[in-house]
């Protein structure tokens, strides 16, 4: 007698299509698997990618002084060749090219983390000169806020992340150029973002000057229009950079008008409400 042999009668079996595929369950199931899936990667990669855009586009500042180059070689180096030719020494130079890897990413992590920069504009006058570049600016700021403040020393000269700054605006500190810059999208005109000053005040020789920082805010920022119809102050943040070429000709128009105009901009990302 042969048997029959099989699973219970309440065992259920993957259903698969007439061609051999798997059913429509089963495809929306996986279909739903690797929804979820790219819900928890993508966030990720977004972050990487910018942050890693940021590192990249930075790398030239850290290792094109040469001087910078050559110190971080030197102390890589060094260590590897004296572990190649000395045995003793092989397993102290496994412990310390991970702690010189630790020294190298730590300034860029403190950086990472203290942005935004949050400052008051009304200081930037006193703290700063007017030939102040972009650069200088950062770092100094980087310095004061964060690095400077750390438990753990860091050079800010070695990191890899350029820091956002948060402006701390009065209303009375910004000055509206009635100026929009725009650009040809399909064929069509379309405004882009308006430009306004950031003033702060200097002292010099007992007189006082205003200095002028040049803001670039988006128009999709809603935000920055409500205050600044409302007549109120808000916070910017925004990233600091070398004024660009199609800029260049406003600060020299500016200047002409004696307006001191400082050699960076403050390109918006957003604009909160800043209580009073």
């Amino acid at each position: 007698m042969v048997k029959k042999e099989g699973g219970s009668s309440g065992e259920k079996r993957p259903s698969k299509s007439k061609d051999g595929g798997l059913s429509d369950d089963d495809s929306k199931t996986s279909y739903k698997n690797l929804a979820f899936l790219c819900l928890m990667i993508f966030p990720s990669l977004f972050w990487l990618v910018a942050v890693g855009s940021d590192v990249v586009s930075n790398l030239g500042s850290v290792f094109g002084n040469s001087l910078k180059a050559l110190s971080i070689t030197i102390l890589f180096v060094i260590p590897v060749i004296a572990g190649y030719f000395i045995k003793p020494l092989r397993g102290f130079v496994k412990l310390l090219i991970p702690a010189l890897l630790a020294v190298l990413l730590l300034p860029t992590i403190q950086v990472y983390l203290c942005s935004p920069l949050e400052m008051k504009n009304e200081n930037i006058g006193t703290q700063f000169s007017l030939k102040t570049t972009a650069a200088e600016f950062l770092q100094r700021a980087c310095e004061d806020i964060c690095l400077n403040n750390s438990k753990i020393p860091s050079s800010y000269s070695l990191t890899l992340f350029t820091p956002r700054v948060s402006l701390k605006v009065k209303f009375s500190q910004i000055v509206d150029l009635n100026l929009t810059t725009s650009a040809m999208v399909g064929g069509e005109k379309l405004a882009m973002a308006k430009i306004v000053l950031l003033k702060s005040w200097r002292s010099v020789k007992g007189k006082y000057f205003a200095l002028n920082i040049i803001a670039r805010v988006p128009v999709k920022i809603k935000k920055f229009q409500e205050r600044l119809a409302a007549e109120q102050g808000m916070i910017l943040s925004g990233r600091v950079e070398n004024i660009p070429a199609d800029l260049k000709k406003l600060r020299g128009e500016l200047e002409k008008q004696r307006h001191f105009v400082r050699p960076f901009v403050l390109e918006v990302f957003r604009a909160t409400p800043m209580e009073q």
